[in-house]
């Protein structure tokens, strides 16, 4: 595909809620401080689209985001769109940005923002949750509730994914801060890693539902925003990467955690390419059972599995994810001097799309 990675930066994460340390911001404001980040030494004429992932897309967020934050930072040009794939939207806005720029559009901002503590979940209605006759004949499920499914599944207890939750942790105070554009006197790094998790703090967190899943095996709902610009090999702009492949897959909605896996192979398929050939795994922590799912029906060793922490221990903002995951699977590409990550999310009814970048 010809289609690269150019330049890129997100905000830190910060615990979503009416006390959490972003919440004071508007989506617009959370994201503006990225935009002369990435646009540094880039003529703003020459910006094509900007195309944003939002989950909760009403009240501050909605009216088509993408296009209003570039008319707010001098984009007038650009044609501006707003995604919603559920979690992997702004994994979706980057795809929408490849694959338009492959086709012969000038270079694409792409990414996406989600301020949960001002948009809280669930507050667009949406009538896959909200109608009862749509949730029914949709066979709708909560997250957890399938979280739970899927644990149950592969026979992982609590212990097992207590354990995965210790390993996020663990991973995400030790991760570097890669591309991260802090909020000057508010958030300077990530704002949802907790140091004092054990295994007794977890122990005494309530399931959400049945079981085994609580609190501490969930992701962390976060506030947080992420872009990238993407160009052509023309572009006279150095390159960081290339967008190799990807995969889009649905599975069973009452195993929605699961997708992951045809999506990851559907991206390796097209790239000609085996697990084998991927340095980097970066895959959203969508509930600890998900990882350990997807390591095992990949044949891959977890140690190689999100070695910087997920969304357990980080914090999953929604919309800004797909952005965050890409932008921290390059920078442990570029870290390690190898050459392929592949990325992956899972979302609502069994959705799922996979990304493969190459560094360039």
């Amino acid at each position: 595909m010809d289609a690269y990675i150019v330049s890129g930066a997100r905000t830190p994460r910060g615990r979503a809620g009416p006390k959490g340390p972003l919440a004071h911001l508007r989506p617009v404001d959370l994201i503006a401080p990225l935009f002369d980040k990435v646009l540094d030494g880039v003529a703003r004429d020459q910006i094509a689209d900007v195309i944003l992932g939002v989950v909760h897309q009403t009240g501050e967020q909605g009216a088509n985001l993408g296009k209003t934050i570039g008319l707010l930072h001098g984009l007038e040009r650009a044609s501006g769109a707003t995604v919603n794939r559920f979690c992997a939207s702004g994994l979706e806005a980057i795809l929408q940005a490849a694959l338009r720029v492959a086709a012969g559009s000038g270079p694409v901002l792409a990414g996406g923002v989600e301020s949960l503590s001002r948009v809280p979940m669930f507050s667009d209605n949406g009538p896959w949750f909200a109608d009862p006759d749509v949730a029914r004949r949709s066979r709708y499920v909560h997250m957890a509730i399938a979280a739970d499914r899927v644990a149950a599944l592969i026979g992982a207890d609590r212990a097992a994914l207590d354990a995965v939750a210790m390993r996020s942790q663990a991973r995400a105070l030790a991760a570097p801060a890669d591309d991260i554009v802090g909020i000057p006197s508010i958030l300077k790094s990530e704002g949802c890693p907790r140091a004092n998790v054990n295994v007794d703090s977890l122990s005494r967190l309530p399931f959400l539902f049945d079981g085994p899943h609580h609190a501490g095996t969930a992701p962390a709902l976060a506030d947080g925003a992420s872009l990238l610009l993407i160009a052509s090999a023309a572009t006279p702009y150095p390159k960081r990467a290339r967008i190799v492949a990807f995969g889009d897959a649905s599975v069973d909605p009452e195993l929605m955690l699961t997708g992951n896996v045809p999506a990851a192979h559907l991206a390796l398929k097209r790239a000609g390419l085996t697990p084998a050939d991927i340095d980097v795994w970066e895959i959203n922590e969508s509930f600890a059972a998900m990882p350990l799912h997807f390591a095992r029906q990949m044949d891959l060793d977890p140690e190689r599995l999100n070695v910087n922490g997920g969304a357990i221990a980080l914090g999953h903002p929604l919309g800004a994810t797909g952005g965050i995951l890409v932008l921290t699977a390059l920078a442990e590409l570029e870290r390690r001097r190898q050459r392929r990550a592949l990325i992956s999310i899972c979302g609502g009814g069994g959705l799922a799309l996979a990304m493969i970048i190459e560094r360039a």
